[in-house]
């Protein structure tokens, strides 16, 4: 075809595509319709699992053309805008009291490569009861939950029991000096099932020279380098390193057996549920506490994961003697920001000056010492035990 024919052809082909966009969204229409039985035209409706706890009156809100239909069921009576498949939670539309009229806000997760894929699922994102009003704090979510056959939860068993084997032959390999360090994860979930129990609480006459020396604690200690040499430079103070990533700790503990190091140790687990056991039976004083560059965890949905929580600062309040220390360092603002925000809010400690401190510490962290050669700020403050 020469030039003039294509330029010819050119209306009809996007009469054609407008055509075929159109033909697709009205496919994915869901509409307002009861989940009990009704018919719609939907793909996507009949390939959805709806949790059997709905009630008989539930309604569905479909998401369409990235807005979605204008709700006269809330009190607030706000219109919700969404992308399809978003989760409606991200809305202020739970925030205060809900309706009575005993209906369900839902959204779908598109199944159909149009819409990106994913789970062919529907979520329930808000819980209505007829008598009773709910915060947004406190609505339910139903997810309709797998059931595995006898063969398939068996080999289930059987995958995890061998991963389990491969973990503990890695960790005394790297324990023995046999192989190094690998890979090691850098971001790890701490809300994750396997960090929901407690860190026992060693026995310290075996862990230390000396049980009743104050005590430095460095949540997320990372590879633990910093508190190898401190613990050298400083042999009248106990230090105690807690990481997540149990690789890390016991390649620390190797370090600290090599050198015959007596005031130092390092424990893996979560810190957030661990305090209180942790600490039990420790005879000294905790006289330091530090947070230094903790995963700032970016993404808002994932802010819930950060190490330093308002709980855990209650709890460490407690086994802090007066005038002890906390001091946070970050190198993200709006990380240490938040950090500062949660310990300035704890009637336990000082006020915060506004002013950002020097480090106290006579050595940095590696990530410290790598983000100021490279000229880059470092935001730290020091809070203390009233």
């Amino acid at each position: 075809l020469d030039l003039a024919q294509r330029r010819s052809m050119v209306p009809a082909v996007r009469v054609l595509m407008t055509f075929i966009a159109f033909s697709m969204a009205a496919a994915f229409d869901v509409a307002r319709a009861p989940l009990a039985g009704a018919a719609t035209s939907s793909k996507l409706l009949r390939r959805c699992l709806v949790p059997r706890s709905l009630p008989p009156n539930a309604e569905l809100l479909s998401l369409r053309g990235g807005q979605a239909q204008q709700t006269t069921v809330h009190q607030r009576r706000t219109p919700l805008r969404a992308a399809w498949g978003q989760n409606l939670r991200k809305y202020n539309v739970g925030l205060t009291s809900t309706s009575r009229s005993g209906r369900l806000f839902l959204s779908l997760r598109a199944s159909e490569p149009l819409h990106g894929g994913g789970m062919d699922e529907v979520e329930t994102e808000l819980g209505l009861a007829n008598s009773v009003q709910e915060t947004g704090a406190q609505a339910v979510k139903h997810r309709p939950k797998r059931i595995f056959t006898v063969a398939e939860e068996e080999q289930r068993q059987q995958r995890r029991a061998e991963h389990a084997q491969q973990r503990l032959s890695r960790l005394e390999k790297i324990a023995s000096g046999e192989t190094g360090l690998g890979k090691v994860r850098q971001h790890v979930n701490p809300l994750a099932p396997a960090f929901r129990d407690p860190i026992p609480s060693p026995d310290w006459k075996q862990v230390y020279g000396r049980q009743d020396l104050p005590l430095h604690i460095d949540m997320g200690c990372g590879k633990g380098r910093m508190l190898l040499e401190l613990s050298k430079m400083e042999p009248e103070r106990n230090f105690l390193g807690v990481e997540i990533r149990e690789p890390l700790v016991v390649r620390a503990d190797r370090w600290v057996r090599e050198e015959g190091i007596q005031n130092l140790h390092y424990v893996s687990g979560n810190i957030n549920v661990s305090i209180e056991s942790l600490l039990a039976a420790y005879a000294g004083p905790v006289d330091l506490v530090s947070v230094l560059m903790p995963d700032p965890w970016f993404k808002n949905r994932h802010k819930k994961r950060r190490l330093l929580q308002p709980v855990l600062v209650e709890q460490i309040a407690h086994r802090m003697k007066p005038g002890a220390r906390f001091f946070v360092m970050s190198d993200v603002k709006e990380a240490a920001e938040e950090m500062v925000q949660i310990l300035d809010a704890s009637s336990a400690f000082s006020s915060w000056d506004g002013k950002w401190a020097e480090n106290p510490l006579p050595l940095g962290t590696e990530r410290e010492i790598s983000c100021m050669s490279r000229g880059e700020p470092i935001y730290r403050a020091i809070f203390t035990r009233v």
